[in-house]
C-alpha cells in the first residue's frame, strides 16, 4: 500500500496543471490574443427598444431581429426563467450602448446566458448598466461573470461597469473550451454587446488541440506497473 501511495503522489505531481483563464479588458488586446473571431453585434435588429422573445439564435432570431438569423453557433437567454423567453432588444442610446444590444428582462435577479453550440475557447463582450428602463447606477456597478465547460465551472469573475458607458470582458481558456457565459447584477436588467467568439475549427482552437502524454509521465506510469506486479509478486 505504501507503494501505492508514493506511485500516485509522482502521478499527480506529473500531471499537467488545470487549464487556467486569461482575462482581457480591452477589446484591443482581445482581438489580438484570439485572432479570428466570429461577432455579433445585432446590428441587423430593429431600431426600437422592445421586449423579445427568446431564447435567440441562428434558428430562432425572433421578430425583433426582422427574422434575420443570429451568428450560427451563439445562443441567449435568461437564465433562471421558466423557458429563458424574457429578452429585450435595447435601441441604440437606450442603456449607454451606443449600438443595438440584448439584454435580459426580468426578473432582474436572473442572468443573461450566452451558449455556444460550438465550445470556444475565446469569448468576448461589452457590458452596460441598466437597472431600469436604462437607468444608469451613476456611479461604478459590479457584474458577475461565470464561465462554463459543460457542467465544470472555469471561474467566476468580477467586472465594474462605469455609469454611463460599458466594459469590456474578454476570457480565452487555453485547455477546457467554453460552453457557456453567464453575466448577472442582480438588481440589474443585464445588457451586453458585440459578443465575440472563436469559430469552429478555428486556428485558436487548432492551437489547442490536447497535448500527448509527456516522456515523464509514459516513464512514472511504466515504473509504476513494475512496481505494482512486484507488490503481486510478494
Amino acid at each position: 500500500m505504501r507503494v501505492c501511495a508514493i506511485l500516485l503522489a509522482m502521478l499527480a505531481a506529473s500531471m499537467p496543471a488545470r487549464a487556467s483563464v486569461t482575462l482581457f479588458a480591452t477589446r484591443a488586446t482581445f482581438h489580438a490574443a484570439a485572432g479570428h473571431v466570429i461577432t455579433e453585434g445585432f446590428e441587423h435588429c430593429r431600431r426600437v427598444t422592445t421586449a423579445v422573445v427568446g431564447p435567440l439564435d441562428a434558428a430562432h432570431p425572433g421578430e425583433a431581429c426582422g427574422g434575420a438569423a443570429l451568428a450560427p453557433g451563439l445562443r441567449l437567454s435568461d437564465d433562471g426563467g421558466p423557458a429563458g423567453d424574457a429578452l429585450y432588444l435595447a435601441a441604440p442610446g437606450y442603456a449607454a450602448n451606443r449600438t443595438r444590444a440584448i439584454g435580459q428582462n426580468g426578473p432582474a435577479s436572473d442572468a443573461l446566458a450566452l451558449d455556444f453550440a460550438t465550445p470556444t475557447r475565446a469569448v468576448g463582450f461589452d457590458v452596460f448598466q441598466n437597472f431600469g428602463g436604462g437607468a444608469q447606477l451613476g456611479r461604478a456597478a459590479s457584474f458577475g461573470i461565470d464561465l462554463w465547460s459543460q457542467s465544470m465551472l472555469l471561474g467566476h469573475y468580477t467586472i465594474s461597469v462605469p455609469s454611463g458607458r460599458g466594459a469590456f470582458f474578454g476570457a480565452i481558456s487555453d485547455g477546457a473550451p467554453i460552453t457557456r457565459a453567464e453575466i448577472n447584477n442582480p438588481l440589474a436588467y443585464d445588457l451586453v454587446d458585440n459578443i465575440a467568439f472563436a469559430p469552429a475549427r478555428s486556428a485558436l482552437l487548432s492551437s489547442f488541440a490536447s497535448p500527448a502524454p509527456e516522456p515523464g509521465v509514459i516513464a512514472l506510469l511504466a515504473l509504476g506497473s513494475g512496481l505494482l506486479a512486484t507488490v503481486r509478486r510478494r
